[in-house]
């Protein structure tokens, strides 16, 4: 009877051949997709039979579920091999669009669910009523128990005798207030080839999410015990059951369907040779609406992400309320902070002396105000106070209450997007042809830009230490388009544009210093208008130079004076008064920093696993003997931002660069961004948020080199280019997803694991 299952593909072919012309012709047999498809299918009933059985004779079986998975199978590649002659015509994408809802289909009936086939004919095992619960495990009532946080249980089975395929465990835990807690379970099992207990990897139960009740277990042959641990941060239990061998039930998931058609339709879009880049940048109404659509709809899912981690609503930790108590010190006509530092550390030779510091704290019981500024008997905030000027002080003078941090950050991450784009779009205004760079180029370069830069990880971490990047990042953008347009019209310098572009760049001192550094850029904006237009720094340039330089002296006086009347001097900043993890004061510039610093940021690979979310923190060894401040680091910039690679070819086209009048720009951009990476090593530390500080100059380089290949490109050079500009979005997009889920610090594995567990299951569909 199997021999039907390797008949249907051609019998269904036969069925919609007659249905479209009501005859079978011998043209139709000789089609290639006729014969090709059906031996496709074929080959993929049996693979997928023998897989869904686990046995490779199951194909000889005659049985619902290999019938049901045979004519799913058939059915998609038949009407896949009709639907291909209709991909190269003149309606390509709505017949694409249909061949990518059919694989979708097909993905998520078949391929999603193949758990549901392989474990529909087991017997289900009730262990619940075999239960005795261990000493720690304290019975309430019926199935519920009690147990101390984090304490290991272990649950026995001696008697199995079985052949086990999985444990359904459906274990409760909550704490006192209720909250629903994860469950890490480990399964230890004996089996023919394991006379003692062998120990599984560890996996985390949610009852939230119904799939992860599922633990699969490979097994050789009977097994005759079973044994469970698990804890949890909750303290009460209630055991629904515990069940083996269940089978799982079909689940079609709408989300998963439509998102995997989309994903492979604009894979289809964004093909080399797709018509899509016959579309040139026109700066038409019809354009400027769809990247409109496109910033908006960007800008709302990086505030989604924002609202992934409810620890973020407030403050993770009391250190991340400093802004919103410096809006009130100022209200309060003070520059330092209401808290009043412990008398220990006033009494301290070293007050930044870390070790000692915490020794004494431990000691007397008292504690202190972290990574505050401390400096002559008062903590001070020694992150940029524009933030608070713009944001916390405005709120909390009209409402009383303080400002959630999200929500600075919400709003700076909607600047820096809008201007983004504007700044993408200005560069290609400015430097090259429009009508040789395709439209949807310019989306993906500016989306990369975006995500890239930092944006994401900001996003999903909307603290404290975030608002002064971001808001400087929003700043330089801006700062940078109004220089641009400044420039416009030739052998004349606009000086609203000038001054707007000026204050923008000039601002970012006030929020983070080191961004200050490129205000450098000017040098080249402005090179042909000082040197040959004599547009500045001339007589007739005389506004034009007033308004680029009134904003710096503005600006600059006013930190001056906010820096002496705190630390005595007008160039400290007091970043090296803060109390943390190390002596700011004595870390000084050390040139062994330099190679370690280099490599961390820019090419050390990602660490990449098998397991959600597939890219996990990096170890970061060194054999400098002296302080190293490092936190959790997911890879150099050159090799998680593909895009960046296009840098490498600069020497081979430094000619043509020049020519351009390009070089200098794009030389000073790379320079600021290892400048600026090393800079920071130095001044701070190795830290995944410090790539925000310099990551988008190195993009912003690779966004004008590829745009003047663009400008130069024909034929396949072009297609190449087209290819590698997808490839770069679509893994700066992938790495950039896996780095929202990463697990460390205040994360959301640790503070909403549903959603991470049902992110998860949603990817990996095989567990």
């Amino acid at each position: 009877m199997f021999i039907i299952y390797f008949l249907l593909c051609p019998l269904i072919l036969f069925l919609f051949e007659i249905l479209k012309n009501k005859k079978i012709s011998f043209e139709f047999l000789k089609k290639s997709n006729f014969w090709l498809s059906s031996l496709i299918s074929v080959v993929f009933t049996y693979v997928m039979i023998t897989i869904t059985n686990l046995s490779f004779t199951a194909i000889l079986n005659f049985n619902l579920i290999n019938l049901l998975v045979s004519l799913s199978s058939t059915t998609f590649f038949a009407a896949i091999s009709l639907m291909l002659p209709s991909l190269k015509g003149p309606r390509s994408t709505l017949s694409f669009l249909m061949f990518s809802l059919c694989i979708a289909i097909f993905l998520e009936g078949l391929v999603f669910n193949m758990r549901s086939y392989q474990t529909y004919y087991y017997e289900p095992i009730n262990l619940t009523t075999q239960i005795t619960a261990p000493s720690n495990l304290k019975p309430v009532e019926n199935n519920k128990y009690t147990a101390s946080s984090n304490t290991t249980i272990t649950l026995e089975f001696p008697q199995i005798k079985e052949k086990i395929h999985n444990v359904y465990f459906d274990v409760t835990a909550t704490n006192n207030d209720g909250d629903i807690k994860p469950i890490n379970v480990t399964t230890s099992f004996t089996d023919e080839s394991n006379q003692l207990y062998f120990k599984a990897p560890s996996q985390t139960v949610t009852t939230e999410v119904a799939s992860t009740k599922y633990l699969y277990l490979v097994t050789n042959g009977t097994s005759e015990k079973l044994r469970l641990a698990f804890s949890s941060e909750g303290t009460n239990y209630t055991i629904n059951s515990i069940w083996l061998n269940v089978p799982k039930a079909f689940s079609f998931n709408v989300f998963r369907f439509l998102l995997t058609a989309l994903i492979i339709f604009v894979a289809f879009m964004l093909r080399p040779k797709s018509e899509i880049y016959k579309y040139k940048m026109s700066f038409s109404p019809k354009q400027r609406t769809i990247t409109a659509i496109v910033v908006f709809l960007e800008i709302i899912l990086l505030l989604v992400i924002s609202l992934f981690n409810p620890v973020f609503e407030m403050y993770p930790s009391s250190h991340h309320a400093q802004y919103n108590q410096l809006a009130e010190a100022f209200l309060d006509g003070r520059l330092h902070l209401e808290k009043e530092p412990p008398e220990f550390l006033m009494n301290m030779k070293n007050p930044y002396d870390y070790s000692f510091r915490t020794q004494q704290s431990a000691v007397l019981g008292k504690t202190y105000y972290w990574d505050a500024a401390y400096f002559d008997g008062h903590y001070y905030v020694y992150f940029g106070v524009l933030p608070v000027l713009l944001f916390y002080l405005p709120f909390k003078a009209l409402t009383g209450l303080d400002l959630p941090n999200r929500t600075v950050i919400q709003i700076c991450l909607t600047l820096f997007v809008i201007g983004a784009f504007m700044l993408v779009e200005k560069i290609i205004k400015k430097y090259f042809k429009p009508s040789r760079i395709p439209y949807i180029t310019y989306i993906l370069l500016s989306l990369i830009f975006v995500n890239a830069s930092g944006a994401v990880f900001i996003a999903k971490r909307p603290d404290f230490y975030s608002i002064p990047i971001i808001s400087a990042l929003a700043l330089t953008v801006f700062g940078l388009y109004f220089w641009l347009c400044s420039t416009d019209t030739p052998s004349k310098v606009n000086a609203k544009y000038a001054f707007v572009g000026s204050l923008c760049m000039a601002l970012v001192a006030a929020c983070r210093p080191q961004f200050l550094l490129v205000s450098a850029v000017a040098i080249v904006l402005f090179w042909t208008s000082v040197f040959y237009d004599r547009s500045l720094f001339s007589k007739k340039g005389l506004g034009s130079t007033i308004a680029i330089c009134v904003p710096y002296v503005i600006v600059a006086a006013a930190l001056m004076w906010y820096n002496y009347a705190r630390f005595g001097s007008p160039f400290d900043f007091g970043q090296n008064y803060n109390l943390t993890t190390n002596d700011m004061t004595g870390r000084g510039f050390k040139v062994e920093r330099v190679g370690l610093a280099f490599f961390t940021y820019f090419l050390q690979p990602p660490n990449i696993n098998a397991a959600f979310p597939f890219v996990d923190r990096v170890e970061i060894n060194t054999s400098y003997l002296g302080t190293t401040i490092t936190e959790a680091m997911f890879g150099g910039i050159f090799m998680t931002i593909p895009i960046l690679w296009i840098l490498l070819l600069i020497p081979s086209m430094s000619k043509k660069l020049k020519d351009r009048k390009l070089l200098p720009l794009v030389a000073t951009l790379v320079g600021l961004s290892v400048f600026t990476g090393l800079f920071d090593a130095q001044g701070a530390g190795l830290l995944q948020r410090y790539i925000s500080d310099f990551a988008y100059l190195a993009i912003l380089a690779a966004i004008l080199v590829i745009l003047f290949m663009y400008e130069r490109s024909r034929g396949a050079r072009a297609l190449s280019l087209n290819a590698f500009t997808a490839f770069s979005f679509y893994s700066s997009t992938v790495y950039c997803f896996f780095l929202i889920f990463a697990i460390y610090g205040t994360e959301i594995y640790y503070h909403n694991y549903t959603l991470f567990a049902q992110v998860a299951q949603f990817i990996q569909f095989w567990k």
